[in-house]
């Protein structure tokens, strides 16, 4: 996980913007912000309160095969940094998640 962890952070470092900044809203709001007008961050951008939309590469190990989870929203609840100083989130989903 953790290496699966540090692949999707280097796709999103990739593909972001330097200077992108994220919808807010309130968890009340968070299921209808799913919609266009998302835009790419990078981690470090990321703050308490922001709303994002996320997928997960799931990966079955006895197919040996990937798949990629569907749109889910979540809200930011707290922000802290692992061991090595990379940013970790707590994020609360509204449906599930």
């Amino acid at each position: 996980l953790e290496e699966q962890n540090a692949l999707l952070r280097r796709k999103l470092e990739a593909i972001a913007e330097p200077h992108a900044t994220l919808p807010t809203a309130n968890a009340a709001n968070a299921a209808n912000a799913a919609a266009p007008g998302w835009t790419a961050s990078t981690v470090e951008l990321l703050k308490k309160g922001h709303v994002i939309c996320y997928q997960l590469d799931l990966i079955d190990a006895w197919k040996g095969t990937m798949q990629r989870s569907e749109a889910k929203v979540a809200v930011i609840t707290k922000v802290s940094r692992n061991a090595e100083g990379s940013k970790c989130f707590v994020l609360r989903c509204e449906r599930g998640g």
